[in-house]
C-alpha cells in the first residue's frame, strides 16, 4: 500500500509518498508527475500535522523528487513517520480481511514478542485510532465545498480538526509507549527511524495548492 500526501511547505507544492507494501522498499516512483491541483490544499508542518487552505482550480503542477528518505531518512520528521506507520498499523473490525491482513503483517514486521504484538494492537484499537482518523478525514472532505468558497466557519472548522487529529495522533503514540516493553519500544522506534523514513519520498514544485491525502 502506498500513501501519498499532498502538501503545501514553504510556498512550494510538496507531495509525500511513504510507501509500505514490504520492510524495504526501493524507490520506483518516477522523477516528474502532472498533478491537477483542483481540490484541497494542506499546510505539511514539521511536526507531521497539517492544515488547509483555498483551492486554486484546475491548476496543473509539474514536480520534481526533492527529498529521498531512502537517501537521507534523518531529514524526514520523525514525528511524521510515525503517524504513517501508526495510522497503516491500526487495527479495526471496519477494516476489510485484506486490510485486516496488511495491518497484522505490518506490526510482525516490528519483530515483536508475541506479548509486545498483543499489547500494541489492543493498544491502537482501545484508542480507535483508524475509525476516529477516518471520521475527522470525512468531515474535512465534507467541507471542501465551503472552503472552495472562503468560508470562515468551514476554516475554523478544519482548524479544529486539525487540533483534534494532532491530538489523537498523540494518544495513540503514547498509548503505544505505555504498554510495550523496554525491547518492544525500542524495536519500534528502530523500525520507524530506520525502514519508514527511508521509505518516504517527498515531491515538490515551485507553485502550491492541493488535494488532501489520498490512499492507493
Amino acid at each position: 500500500m502506498r500513501y501519498t500526501w499532498w502538501a503545501v511547505c514553504g510556498g512550494a507544492l510538496m507531495v509525500v509518498i511513504v510507501t509500505l507494501s514490504t520492510v524495504v522498499v526501493s524507490t520506483t516512483a518516477k522523477t516528474r508527475v502532472s498533478v491537477d491541483t483542483s481540490a484541497t490544499q494542506h499546510r505539511y508542518h514539521g511536526d507531521g500535522s497539517s492544515s488547509q487552505t483555498s483551492p486554486v482550480p484546475g491548476m496543473r503542477q509539474e514536480l520534481t523528487v526533492v527529498l529521498r528518505g531512502k537517501e537521507y531518512p534523518e531529514l524526514i520528521p520523525k514525528a511524521f513517520a510515525y503517524r504513517q506507520f501508526l495510522l497503516a498499523s491500526a487495527p479495526s473490525d471496519s477494516r476489510s480481511p485484506k486490510e485486516q491482513d496488511a495491518v497484522q503483517q505490518r506490526i510482525q514486521w516490528l519483530g515483536l514478542s508475541q506479548e509486545d504484538a498483543v499489547a500494541y494492537e489492543t493498544a491502537l484499537r482501545e484508542v480507535r485510532l483508524h475509525d476516529e482518523y477516518t471520521r475527522i478525514r470525512a468531515k474535512r472532505r465534507a467541507l471542501d465545498g465551503a472552503l472552495a468558497k472562503g468560508s470562515r466557519p468551514a476554516i475554523a472548522a478544519v482548524a479544529a480538526l486539525d487540533q483534534e487529529q494532532r491530538e489523537l495522533m498523540t494518544r495513540a503514540q503514547a498509548a503505544v509507549f505505555r504498554v510495550l516493553s523496554s525491547q518492544g519500544a525500542q524495536r519500534l522506534d528502530y523500525f520507524v527511524s530506520h525502514s519508514v523514513r527511508r521509505n518516504i519520498q517527498i515531491l515538490g514544485g515551485v507553485r502550491h495548492g492541493v488535494a488532501q491525502p489520498i490512499v492507493n
